[in-house]
């Protein structure tokens, strides 16, 4: 089960709320004209040794200005770089290119090139180094992108070097939390609140770490499980939390090999004890799983199942996590929870018993979370109908059509342009072409 509120933190958010300077296109045209008026302060010696290149790196700092403020951001980096090459030590030229960088950044993160951003930002960092804005944007492009350990390297010094900044403390939070870090994660909230003490999103985040810390703070932890951080009671479920690694890491190979995709980061799984799994998540008591950013799943449950049930619910679960990664916060809730029956092996003829065209929800039935449903009876319909939906998309090209949609909306497509692409259809010739198989 995926639950699709995510997980608590606002690092999705645009920068637009946060202390870190922003990189107006009016700010271009003011550095040009500050460096039109200094020219006059530049010393006669230097200027007589370089005339030629101080007036060639001026004119292309021009053109890389005419460019930006047309648009082309792309256009004006070149101009930009060749401006600063030529006159390294002035800091006009250097402050133009950096700009350019983030703005460059901001479009691709907006595009879903994650890394493509990260590297714009990288390198704006090396050109603006008394500025939070390139660090801070790389550590979210990072995030974003599922590469929490090295944006928590990033956050860790741009949180040192700019202690003020309370949004440092936030995204480093956020990836310590994706890491498994819950008590780091809460000590950087608790830096972020105490600069913004109205920032409604760090106090929900660091409510609900703190819960989680209250349960977790004994578990151990195994590091040496491939692309999972897992969480478990080592005394009481040893075998059962290398039970857990085990099928994970066969799930990881096997989902892989058939989707043909595999998670960009690490995903964090907690192996709750006791009672704990429903006090922490608030699950309702049929579900036997979830996925928020980690997998949760309660040791009872696993520990009282045979093998393949144990299979079953893992396989579920990491499916959730592998489509978070590649699809991103777009896919819809019934193709998260149809391609994670799928691949749990639910075949299709046990997902159409009971639907019919006039009992089967719509599709905009089955966009929300799952996890909220009270009643077990619906819930089971919901699922047995996003599996059949599942069974339809992969009866018109199989996996590889499949993951090509989820490519798309992770490279930030609506579902309707990314199916039209793929299939031909929008999400209403989807429903209409599936509810008229059903009996």
């Amino acid at each position: 089960m995926s639950d699709h509120q995510g997980p608590p933190t606002g690092v999705g958010l645009p920068p637009r709320r946060r202390r870190a300077p922003r990189s107006p296109a009016g700010g271009i045209r003011l550095l040009l004209v500050a460096l039109a008026a200094g020219a006059t302060a530049t010393s006669p010696s230097r200027a007589q040794e370089r005339p030629d290149a101080r007036a060639r790196a001026h004119a292309r700092n021009e053109e890389g200005v005419r460019r930006f403020e047309a648009g082309d951001r792309e256009g004006a980096l070149g101009p930009f770089r060749e401006a600063h090459r030529s006159a390294p030590d002035e800091p006009t030229y250097r402050l133009n290119l950096g700009r350019c960088l983030l703005a460059l950044g901001d479009a691709r993160r907006a595009e879903r090139r994650f890394d493509d951003a990260a590297r714009d930002y990288h390198e704006a960092g090396g050109l603006l180094p008394d500025d939070p804005a390139p660090p801070l944007r790389q550590g979210l492009a990072l995030l974003e992108g599922d590469r929490p350990r090295d944006a928590r390297g990033v956050l860790e010094d741009a949180a040192r070097r700019f202690p003020e900044v309370a949004l440092g403390h936030e995204l480093l939070a956020a990836a310590c939390y994706r890491l498994g870090d819950v008590a780091r994660a809460i000590e950087g909230w608790e830096r972020a609140l105490a600069l913004e003490p109205d920032n409604a999103l760090v106090r929900r985040a660091l409510e609900r770490a703190r819960k989680d810390e209250r349960v977790e703070a004994d578990l151990r932890v195994d590091l040496s499980a491939g692309p999972f951080t897992v969480k478990y009671d080592g005394a009481a479920d040893e075998a059962l939390g290398r039970q857990v690694v085990q099928v994970l890491r066969e799930a990881h190979r096997d989902v892989g090999a058939w989707l043909g995709r595999f998670p960009r980061g690490e995903v964090a799984v907690v192996i709750y004890p006791g009672r704990s799994f429903r006090e922490v998540t608030g699950a309702h008591a049929w579900v036997g799983g979830l996925f928020d950013g980690k997998i949760r799943v309660p040791a009872a449950g696993l520990a009282q199942a045979p093998p393949a049930e144990v299979r079953r619910v893992l396989t579920h679960e990491y499916t959730h996590a592998l489509v978070r990664s590649v699809g991103g916060p777009r896919v819809p809730a019934w193709l998260h929870e149809g391609l994670a029956q799928v691949v749990e092996g639910r075949a299709r003829a046990d997902a159409r018993r009971g639907l019919t065209r006039a009992t089967a929800p719509g599709l905009a039935e089955l966009g929300g979370s799952f996890a909220g449903e009270p009643d077990p009876a619906r819930a089971r319909l919901r699922y047995a109908a996003a599996c059949e939906l599942v069974h339809e998309l992969l009866g018109r090209g199989g996996a590889p059509l499949v993951a090509e949609v989820l490519d798309r909306l992770g490279r930030g497509e609506d579902l309707d342009a990314a199916l039209r692409a793929v299939y031909g259809l929008d999400q209403e010739g989807l429903e209409r072409a599936w509810r008229a198989g059903l009996p």
